[in-house]
C-alpha cells in the first residue's frame, strides 16, 4: 500500500515538472510584445505650416495663370474685332491665319500649364507625404515604436453620398480604436512644424 502511494505521487510530481516545464518553454516561444502607435495621416497634413506654404504658392501660381489666360483672351478677342473690322478686304486672311495660329497656341499653353500645374501640385504632396513618413520614423525611434499604423479619422463619417462608400470606409478603415497615449499625431505635427520653421 505505501509502495503504491509512493508511486502515485511520484507519478504526479513528475507529471507537474513536465507541465511547469511545458509552460515555461511555451512561454519562451511565444513572440515578444510589439510597441504599436498610431497617426492621423489627415490631421497631420492639416496641421502643417509647410503644407499651407505649399498650397499659398499654388493659389499664386493658378491666379497667375488665369490672368495670363485672360490677357491672351483679351488679345484674342482683339483680333476677332479687327477680323470684323477688315471682313472683305486683302487683310482679312492675314489676320485670320494671325488669328487662329494665336487661338491654337494658347490652347496649347493653357493644355501645358495646366499639367505643369498639376504635376507640381502631385510633387509637393509627396513631397509632404515623405517627410511625415520620416518625421514619423524619428518619433517612433525615440519613443520606442516598432510599428506605427495610419488612423483615419473620424471627422468623415456621415458625409457620404451613398451606402456603397459608408461601406468601403468601413471596409477599408485600419483603426479602430486607440488609445490617446499612443497616438503620435501632435508630436509629428510640432516636430515638422519646427524644422520648417527651423529651415526658415
Amino acid at each position: 500500500m505505501m509502495k503504491r502511494k509512493l508511486i502515485i505521487l511520484g507519478t504526479a510530481f513528475c507529471l507537474l515538472f513536465v507541465a511547469f516545464v511545458g509552460a515555461g518553454a511555451a512561454g519562451r516561444m511565444l513572440a515578444q510584445p510589439t510597441a504599436v502607435a498610431t497617426v492621423d495621416i489627415a490631421k497631420v497634413m492639416k496641421g502643417l505650416k509647410e503644407r499651407i506654404a505649399l498650397e499659398a504658392d499654388i493659389k499664386i501660381a493658378q491666379q497667375e495663370f488665369v490672368a495670363k489666360f485672360d490677357e491672351k483672351k483679351k488679345e484674342l478677342q482683339g483680333m476677332q474685332d479687327q477680323l470684323n473690322m477688315v471682313e472683305g478686304t486683302s487683310a482679312y486672311d492675314e489676320i485670320r491665319r494671325s488669328a487662329e495660329m494665336k487661338a491654337y497656341n494658347m490652347q496649347a499653353w493653357q493644355q501645358y500649364e495646366q499639367a505643369r500645374l498639376q504635376r507640381e501640385t502631385l510633387v509637393g504632396s509627396e513631397y509632404i507625404y515623405r517627410k511625415i513618413a520620416a518625421a514619423v520614423d524619428r518619433i517612433a525611434t525615440a519613443y520606442g515604436y516598432e510599428i506605427v499604423i495610419a488612423k483615419e479619422s473620424l471627422d468623415s463619417l456621415g458625409n457620404y453620398k451613398n451606402q456603397q462608400e459608408l461601406q468601403a470606409q468601413m471596409m477599408t478603415r485600419k483603426v479602430l480604436y486607440s488609445a490617446d497615449t499612443v497616438d503620435l499625431t501632435t508630436q509629428v505635427i510640432t516636430t515638422m512644424n519646427n524644422d520648417y520653421d527651423n529651415a526658415k
